[in-house]
């Protein structure tokens, strides 16, 4: 893991790399400018040693600098030093700037010796904002930096022509930001990742006390614009996970907006897993097993939907609007399964170790127990 500062020694510019040896870290001094990427010193320890052939100014026998610019080196290899005993080396660093002047921009490191600039320090003029982007990346590569993560917003998008300009590809957009990104080594090809390909939907199959099942008939989408004039096709609520949502949040809000109906998750039954769908990506849906509570009463969106109703358990599976392909008769089957206790589906655990992230894994149901 490698990070580095900068900072002025009379007119000449020198940067820290921090590079882990034995245990120890070592400080290397590289000169910008003349010579750049020379090696005018390294810093072990409490003790300075400055090249021979540097042109920094001196003062004493193993000292380079002021006795300010000494004591700053020394108290920021301890502060590295100690990160790195606490496993720390491959954490988020907090954000500093790298140069005393203001001249290059803050940022975290990421896991994969990567960096993420901080878009608070995004001026917003555009000709200072390429420069400041210019001198920062000749900074990041000689300090082996490998991908640079750039959000802009919205309010900023004027600066995205610059990015461009210094070789940023787009990485994905959100309504209040794009994601740029720039891969530095030149001697190989990169790896950061591709933007988000694939969506995650959720279907929810809820039964009730009579072994209905809930179904709803779309104002929009496929079945409403392929269903013959004036009839009604009938379907589960379905709809797509959002940012931050499990699959049990959010089928259980998708069903819940769509109908006014509250449920208890129960199961996954199944996935379907579809490589083409919208603008080119894919789609996972996961069919799931809920369970109704308390009102009965149906209180649909009617912005979305034409109708919704309970349905008879075997008028559902035996629909034939329902099994025109055999990825749906093979869902339908589970859900009957489902009901007549054969087929379990898959329990989920959640796992509180690590909370913020939510992680839940969905086994087996004889492994989850």
């Amino acid at each position: 893991m490698r990070t580095a500062c900068s900072w002025l020694a009379g007119s000449t510019r020198v940067l820290l790399k921090f590079m882990p040896l034995h245990n120890q870290n070592q400080i290397q001094l590289y000169q910008q400018g003349v010579g750049a990427g020379q090696v005018i010193g390294i810093l072990r320890g409490r003790s300075l040693h400055i090249s021979s052939s540097s042109n920094l100014p001196r003062v004493g026998n193993d000292c380079s600098t002021s006795s300010a610019h000494h004591s700053f080196l020394r108290s920021t290899a301890a502060r590295q030093t100690n990160a790195s005993h606490r496993g720390l080396c491959s954490a988020p660093i907090s954000r500093q700037p790298l140069k005393s002047n203001d001249s290059l921009f803050t940022y975290q490191t990421d896991e994969f010796s990567g960096l993420v600039i901080d878009s608070h320090s995004l001026p917003p003029d555009p000709k200072k904002f390429s420069q400041m982007l210019e001198a920062s990346l000749e900074t990041w590569r000689a300090s082996g930096f490998r991908g640079v993560w750039l959000k802009i917003p919205k309010d900023k998008s004027t600066l995205v022509p610059a990015a461009i300009d210094l070789g940023f590809d787009f990485h994905d957009a959100e309504p209040s930001q794009v994601v740029m990104n720039l891969w530095l080594p030149q001697d190989s090809p990169s790896t950061l990742p591709t933007s988000a390909h694939t969506t995650i939907g959720v279907g929810g199959f809820v039964l009730n006390e009579k072994r209905e099942v809930l179904t709803v008939a779309e104002k929009y989408g496929p079945l409403s614009t392929h269903s013959p004039k004036g009839t009604l096709r009938y379907k589960l609520p379905t709809g797509l996970v959002d940012s931050g949502e499990n699959l049990e949040e959010a089928v259980l809000r998708e069903v819940r907006e769509e109908t006014g109906i509250e449920s208890k998750f129960q199961t996954v039954l199944a996935i379907r897993h579809l490589r083409n769908s919208s603008f080119g990506t894919g789609n996972m849906y996961f069919l799931c097993a809920l369970q109704a509570t308390g009102s009965q009463v149906i209180r649909y969106c009617e912005r979305e939907l034409l109708d919704a109703k309970w349905m008879p358990i075997n008028e559902f599976i035996d629909g034939a609007d329902l099994h025109q392909r055999p990825e749906s008769r093979a869902l339908n089957q589970l859900c009957l399964e489902y009901v007549q206790a054969t087929y379990p589906g898959l329990d989920a655990r959640k796992w509180t170790s690590m909370p913020s992230r939510g992680v839940c894994v969905y086994t087996a149901a004889s492994f989850a127990k």
